[in-house]
Order: C-alpha cells, then sequence, then structure tokens
C-alpha cells in the first residue's frame, strides 16, 4: 500500500478491494507500475505506457516512472511509439526497423541528429520535424528485402543497400546499422 500511495494513488486501502475495471486508465498504469517495482527488480520492461493516456495522465505518469526509476534504481526498458515520452523519460534510444535494431544512442543525441534514415524519418514525422508522413509500404517480417530492409523506404538507398545487410558500426559513440552512416543529415 505504501508504494501505491507513493505512486500518487490515494485511498489506496480502497482501491485494492476493488476491481480493475473500477480504476481509471492512470489509477491502472500506476498499479501496473508499482507491481513492475516491487521487490526491487533490476530491470523492469514498460511496453507502450502513454497508450491511450490523455496530457495530463501523461504528464503525471512520466513523473511517476522517474520517479519510480530514482527511487528503485531499476533499469528500465521502455518500448514506446511515443518519441514525446521517449524523449522526455530515456537515457538512450534504440531504434527497430522491422525486428532489427537501426540505431542505439543517447536520447539527447538521437533527437539533434539522427544517424539512420529510418530514425531521421521518425523525427521528420514530428510537429518540430515538419510532420512528414514516411513515404512506401512496411515490408513482409515473412519475407523481407535483400539487403538492408530500409532501403525500398530509404531516399538515401544505393546498389549495397539493395544487396548487402549492413553491419552495426560504431559512429560518433553510437551504434548505427547503414552503409551510409555520417553521409547524410
Amino acid at each position: 500500500m505504501r508504494l501505491l500511495r507513493k505512486l500518487g494513488l490515494r485511498d489506496a486501502e480502497k482501491w485494492s478491494k476493488g476491481y480493475p475495471h473500477q480504476l481509471s486508465g492512470g489509477m491502472k498504469q500506476r498499479v501496473l507500475v508499482a507491481m513492475g517495482i516491487l521487490g526491487n527488480p533490476r530491470v523492469v520492461f514498460v511496453d507502450e505506457p502513454t497508450k491511450g493516456l490523455d496530457v495530463i495522465k501523461k504528464s503525471l505518469l512520466i513523473t511517476l516512472l522517474k520517479r519510480a526509476r530514482r527511487e528503485s534504481h531499476s533499469t528500465f526498458i521502455i518500448v514506446s511509439h511515443d518519441l514525446g515520452f521517449v524523449r522526455e523519460i530515456t537515457d538512450r534510444v534504440c531504434v527497430m526497423y522491422c525486428g532489427q535494431v537501426v540505431e542505439l544512442s543517447p536520447t539527447k543525441d538521437f533527437f539533434k541528429e539522427a544517424l539512420h534514415p529510418y530514425s531521421e524519418a521518425l523525427l521528420e514525422a514530428l510537429p518540430e520535424g515538419g510532420l512528414k508522413p514516411l513515404e512506401g509500404e512496411m515490408p513482409s517480417m515473412v519475407n523481407p528485402p535483400a539487403g538492408c530492409r530500409f532501403h525500398p523506404r530509404c531516399k538515401y538507398a544505393t546498389e549495397i543497400c539493395r544487396r548487402v545487410v549492413p553491419a552495426v558500426k560504431s559512429f560518433e559513440g553510437r551504434l548505427v546499422r547503414c552503409h551510409r552512416a555520417g553521409e547524410f543529415s
């Protein structure tokens, strides 16, 4: 109960005797955070925590996760499509495309300058990036394209991108899976 109160759930005793459907979305998120950090695990996985939350509940959740992370000393692995949330709460960003890691970067560096063309497209889709949609179709995961999986949608793709799967390489202290890393942006 103490942990629930610490995470901002008023009347924790009352709610502990209730049913999940009686809790609001924000309350459910707080209960899940509490369950996740109970026992001080070394790693906590959080999947799409802002999905379905309004701006106020999202802001509260950010505050709660920051506090939980600080107080539990756990590593949080957060899966999210909400880049505003990612910018606010993470230390590092891992971008995946079609099941492959394409970029791993400190958060501040990622939002300053993406190294992979897909990462660049994600940032361009943000309001401050001009709300540019990513062109093309997502490739089949059953039968992915040869070479770089992003090449059919990549404005920088060359012949090597179509033929050879790029290796992960270190670039400016970051990791990127791109033949042409550092040639654009």
